[in-house]
């Protein structure tokens, strides 16, 4: 459990008819007592049964500025497994952020981004791998894309890594008693069972690994080149696929110029498509570097549609396109079918993982094209209900997993002895342990939450500031924003770090313009409006001024500090329990 109690909007920003706020932590319900009235006087929200919803004001002071609903959710039947309250007011960002900035006024803590869902793996409520799919069914695109993240949301990943952990498990049990108890006549393994055991692990990690870039595309998209001769319809094939006319398109040679850029849904399969000048030789330098670009996208590009104008002869350029395009992921689409065909499409077939004629005209096209894609890609071949990678986090510590598994066979075969073999199941547990955040570092689950969308806008600035004078950072306890009321709440009740007896945000000052604080021996000292800066001496509360130079023989603790004067960050202490 965590010991504070942490606020922030957990709805998508902008006007809406609701937005959420959400409270977690031990003080939620006292949060919000402070912030939310009941429209029925009798109604106490402190005691409020979890499951329950109240409808009532939210107000800050005396002061109502928004009508809403809160919803009460009773440790540990909540989503991070701590009391919860959810407020929703109307939508629209004015409203919400006030809701937030009276929250934390109240006594909550900004949340930083992912918090939620951290505390909720923290206590134990889901896996790392459950956590990582919260945030791919928030951006999911595609229906396939949102099934498979769900899957994962529900454990299919944690099941099916846990089923591979019991097998190693088992094997690895039997091989550390027969190596550490040779006295205890523990029988050895027979070499047939190892084998196939080991090879059954392997194989399942292979499927994983294997289905991963499929995977990703569902969840990701994929960033996709049109590229072709000048008017071999490339402008024509984005606008089929855009659903409108995206491009300009006309019988001139060389129309587009530049990349244009349009991101549709194809399918389950979102595609990040890029328009290219047309590829041929030319003298115009615009038109050059357009080309320059077109081939440059072409390297980049997860997917590759390759136009080629089926009313006439290959050319030279067509057979250079088609020998860039040779081992890359990429469609051949013979465009104009409905003209007489010149077009020798035996000649590239080779270069391509498959040949398609089409008229980029023809809505029918687009669906035939999206089925080359996604037969391409993988897609078509998901099952978006079974365990699946996702991010490269959880394919990296598979990947380790399945080659250390592929070291212990080899060790089998080898004869190499059970001692190689135990060392080599015993890499593959710590991989997948990692995997699913068992034994996964602090590190690995700050990297996690870091792709987390939801938290308050100034957490970062309040990590960054507290990171500069070495303080616990907010999501520690020692929070405040940088507004007047809740300065003034944290200097009057918030200072739990040892040492630090007060700190005051001067009141017409902000965390990214000016500010002081100071430190003084039993008592709060503040600097003044016009005035920023440091008090480098204990027991006194003389401001440090811009411009005037600190004395390092005033402070030996402070001696090394770095010190900007007319900057936000000022000092940086060498200790924390000196401030």
């Amino acid at each position: 459990m965590q010991n504070t109690t942490i606020a922030a909007i957990a709805t998508a920003p902008g006007a809406g008819g609701i937005a959420v706020v959400r409270l977690s932590g031990p003080e939620s319900y006292a949060v919000a007592a402070r912030v939310f009235h009941p429209a029925n006087p009798n109604k106490n929200v402190e005691e409020a049964k979890g499951y329950t919803a109240l409808f009532g004001s939210f107000v800050e002071g005396d002061d109502a500025f928004d009508e809403g609903v809160a919803l009460f959710f009773r440790e540990p039947h909540s989503y991070t497994g701590e009391d919860v309250v959810e407020l929703s007011c109307h939508g629209g960002s004015a409203v919400a952020r006030r809701l937030v900035e009276a929250c934390i006024a109240a006594g909550a803590a900004p949340a930083a981004p992912g918090e939620y869902t951290r505390r909720a793996f923290l206590n134990g409520k889901m896996s790392l791998t459950q956590a990582e799919a919260v945030m791919d069914i928030i951006s999911a695109d595609g229906k396939q894309g949102a099934a498979l993240a769900n899957a994962s949301l529900s454990g299919a990943l944690a099941k099916k890594i846990g089923a591979e952990k019991e097998a190693l498990t088992g094997l690895q049990a039997h091989l550390a008693a027969w190596v550490d108890f040779p006295e205890e006549d523990v029988p050895e393994l027979d070499d047939a069972h190892l084998h196939t055991v080991l090879e059954q692990v392997r194989q399942e990690l292979d499927g994983l690994i294997k289905n991963y870039d499929a995977g990703a595309v569902l969840r990701e998209g994929v960033d996709c080149a049109i590229v072709g001769r000048p008017n071999a319809g490339k402008s024509t094939l984005l606008n089929l696929l855009a659903g409108f006319d995206r491009a300009i398109v006309t019988p001139v040679a060389g129309t587009t110029r530049d990349v244009v850029e349009q991101a549709v849904q194809l399918g389950d399969i979102r595609l990040n498509l890029f328009d290219t000048a047309g590829l041929r030789q030319t003298d115009d330098a615009i038109e050059a570097e357009g080309i320059r670009r077109s081939w440059k996208k072409l390297d980049e590009a997860g997917l590759i549609l390759a136009v080629f104008d089926g009313s006439e002869p290959l050319t030279r350029e067509d057979l250079a396109l088609a020998q860039r395009c040779a081992g890359r992921p990429a469609i051949a689409l013979v465009n104009k079918e409905d003209k007489p065909t010149r077009f020798d499409a035996e000649i590239i077939a080779g270069d391509f993982a498959m040949v398609i004629p089409v008229c980029c005209q023809e809505e029918g096209s687009r669906k035939v094209i999206a089925a080359a894609v996604a037969r391409l890609l993988g897609t078509n071949q998901i099952d978006p209900h079974a365990a699946s990678l996702s991010g490269q986090r959880q394919l990296a510590a598979a990947t380790r997993a399945r080659d250390a598994v592929a070291g212990a066979l080899d060790a089998v075969e080898g004869g190499f002895g059970l001692d190689a073999v135990s060392v080599c199941v015993d890499d593959a547990l710590d991989a997948l342990c990692e995997l699913t955040g068992e034994n996964a570092s602090e590190a690995v689950i700050n990297e996690v939450f870091e792709r987390f969308c939801v938290g308050t806008p100034s957490f970062q600035k309040l990590s960054r500031f507290f990171s500069n004078l070495n303080l616990p950072s907010p999501d520690t306890g020692a929070t405040m924003r940088a507004n007047r009321r809740v300065a003034k709440h944290y200097a009057e009740r918030r200072s739990p770090m040892t040492g630090i007896y007060g700190i005051n945000y001067s009141n017409n000052y902000s965390l990214t313009g000016n500010y002081g604080y100071g430190y003084s021996a039993g008592a709060v000292s503040s600097a003044q409006p016009e005035e920023k800066g440091v008090v480098l001496n204990p027991g006194k509360s003389d401001v440090e001024k811009p411009g005037r130079k600190s004395s390092p023989a005033e402070c030996e603790t402070c001696k090394n500090r770095k010190y900007q004067d007319g900057s936000n960050e000022m000092v940086s202490f060498k200790s924390a329990s000196h401030i």
